[in-house]
């Protein structure tokens, strides 16, 4: 095996062409991996069970005086607008 002449420090320039000729070889493959997840996501989410829920928090109401600023009425941070 060849040594390499590459001191430290230095590194191999690598240009974006490099990268877009591996990717256009690469073209069928990658578009088959994204076209079987794509399959295989829907078939796996159709076949689960539909799970429907919800939660309520009932808090007793407190003594309203009858002059009240309205937006007190909308929660914790309604008073302070």
């Amino acid at each position: 095996m060849e040594e390499q002449d590459i001191k430290y420090g230095e590194e191999e320039e690598i240009s974006l062409l490099d990268y877009l000729m591996v990717l256009v070889r690469h073209k069928r493959l990658i578009v088959a991996m994204v076209f079987f997840a794509g399959v295989a996501s829907v078939v796996i989410s159709l076949s689960m069970t539909n799970i429907y829920r919800s939660d309520a928090t009932i808090a007793p109401r407190g003594e309203e005086s009858g002059r009240s600023n309205p937006l007190s009425r909308l929660g914790g941070l309604g008073g302070v607008a």
